[in-house]
This record gives C-alpha cells, structure tokens and sequence, in this order.
C-alpha cells in the first residue's frame, strides 16, 4: 500500500512538472511570435526621385538606418511626382521620401511633415558660356535671349522659373542625360538640375566636361523633408530625433559619402 502511495505521488509530481514545462514553452513561444512581428515591422515610403541617381540611393540608406534604429524594416520605391502623393495619402505607402514644395495639405489631408530635413538640395544652372553667371532665379532676367532646359516633372524648377523666363524660352528634357545631349547640341544654353545629380552624371560622363560644359552657378538650395501619412504621426518626433543624431555625430555624412562612391563605383563598372 505504501508503495502504490509512493508511485501515485510520484506520477503527480511528473505530471504538475510536465504541465509547467507546457506553460512555459508556451510562454516563449508568444514570445517567440512577438518577437518575430516586431521584427517584421516595415515601413514603405513612396518617392518621386529618379531610382538611377545617386540621391535616391542614399536615401535608401538613410532610411534603413533610421528605421533600423526605430525598429522597422525599411523599402522604397519610385512613383510620378502626383502619384507618389496619392499613395501616401490614402495609406497605400506610408511615407514620402522628401518633398521640397510644401505640399498642399488642402489636397493631402492625411500627410504630416516631419520637422528635419532629409537632404538639402541645390539646383545649379550648367552651359558651355563660361562667362554666364547665374547666382539665383533673378539671374536670368539679365539674360533675356537664353533657351533654358529644365526636367519635365520638377516642380522646384517649373514652378520658379516660370516667374522669371517666358515659357516660350524653357525647354523639357526627360533627365539629366537628355539635358546634356540638348547642352551639347546646341539646342538650348542653360541646362538646370539638381547639381549632386549632375556632379555624379559628369563623373561617368567626363566627355561632357571636355566639351567644355561648366557650372555657371547655383539657384538656389531647398530643404527636403520627409512626410507620413497619419496613422504613423507618432512616429515624426522620433525620425526628427534620430536625423538629428546622426547629423550631430557625423554618421550622416558619413553615410551619404559612402552611398554616393559605391554609386559610382557601380556606374563606372556598369559603362566599362
């Protein structure tokens, strides 16, 4: 009788320990599955930059470190100017990688800014007139006789400059490389581009330099910021906190340098 005793008090023990290991493996594996959500946290933003310049690349890396650094997976992709707008409003992507206009929020209800800039951005005029120098928009009033060429979609470009040059005198190119062609060819006089576009454009392409096509000036410089859509305002005050740490330490700089030499370590791979 005893020992009978002895075995059912024994068989309970396993019992009551097998049913805590029960819970605790349950235990970590929600822990497990939330890890794995947190982990798989992601974070689209739409953008109007051209995917082949080195800008939108290294804004690929900056948003990664950011979103690395907040808990989220980051991806980016390229959308027509409107149509980017568009899919952040209703919440289809759920950012918008820099706008340099401030948008019309008349339209774009569910957009919020965040307060820090992603990049600056300099529009700088190129020809082959080494004498011309352009030093802002007013610039061009000097020069009422020149065809000026601009790309077709850039809002900071078509918007100022139709304040200071007739419309009959502005040209649209589709990019940068069509730009210079029209450059080269006499087509027009001044190209105008976002200048670390063009800056990277000429290191690939050193036979437009040797043509002689110069920098005869910068426009004009403009903040980008980035926006959200509404449902991630919580986030704002965190990516404007962690821009500003990487701004603060160097680690941003030291991030757009890298990004842009592995651009155009890849191009020149690309055109050999």
């Amino acid at each position: 009788m005893g020992n009978k005793l002895m075995i059912i008090q024994f068989a309970l023990l396993i019992l009551i320990a097998c049913k805590h290991n029960e819970k605790e493996l349950k235990s970590d594996s929600t822990e497990l599955t939330d890890a794995k959500k947190v982990e798989e946290k992601l974070i689209r933003l739409a953008t109007a930059a051209d995917s082949t310049t080195p800008s939108f690349k290294q804004g690929l890396v900056l948003y990664s470190e950011i979103f690395r650094r907040l808990g989220y997976k980051f991806q980016g992709e390229c959308f027509p100017t409107e149509r980017a707008l568009l899919l952040v409003n209703n919440g289809t992507y759920d950012g918008e990688g820099g706008r340099i206009v401030e948008i019309d929020t008349a339209k774009y209800p569910n957009l919020v800014k965040v307060n820090e800039s992603i990049f600056d951005v300099s529009l700088a005029a190129y020809s082959m007139n080494k004498d011309l120098n352009i030093t802002g928009w007013n610039s061009f009033k000097k020069y009422p006789n020149l065809l000026i060429g601009i790309v077709n979609g850039s809002i900071e470009s078509e918007v100022e400059i139709s304040e200071h040059v007739d419309n009959n005198r502005i040209i649209l190119a589709n990019n940068t490389e069509q730009g210079f062609k029209m450059l080269a060819a006499n087509r027009i006089d001044v190209f105008i581009d976002v200048n670390e576009y063009i800056m990277f454009f000429m290191q690939i392409h050193p036979e437009y330099k040797e043509m002689g096509i110069v920098n005869s000036g910068i426009i004009k410089t403009y903040n980008a910021y980035p926006y959200v859509n509404k449902k991630y305002s919580d986030l704002v005050p965190k990516i404007d906190s962690v821009l500003k740490e990487l701004k603060n330490s160097g680690e941003y700089k030291q991030l757009l340098t890298q990004s842009f030499a592995l651009s155009l370590k890849n191009s020149e791979t690309k055109t050999h």
